[in-house]
């Protein structure tokens, strides 16, 4: 589960489910739809974006480029960096 910062989650931002396969890793947003993320994403630790409160992560789908905002700073750091070690 990526939950976002507590502040937006007071003004209703829902969490993003993240289920990870051996097919690779599959997103499920707040209103229900699954996307699949590339491997590209954890190649490029450039979508990683570390702001003054929040960072965002920049994701490469299977229906595009997809931004998740409002992370705790050390949610986006761990997927990118963690992850980037795989395949």
């Amino acid at each position: 589960m990526l939950n976002p910062h507590w502040l937006p989650r007071l003004f209703g931002q829902k969490p993003v489910q993240v289920n990870v396969t051996a097919k690779g890793m599959q997103l499920t947003l707040a209103n229900g739809q699954r996307v699949s993320v590339l491997p590209e994403s954890f190649a490029n630790p450039q979508g990683f974006r570390r702001g003054l409160f929040f960072s965002s992560l920049v994701v490469t789908t299977d229906q595009g480029k997809l931004r998740l905002g409002a992370l705790p700073k050390a949610s986006g750091r761990s997927i990118i960096f963690g992850c980037s070690g795989i395949g």
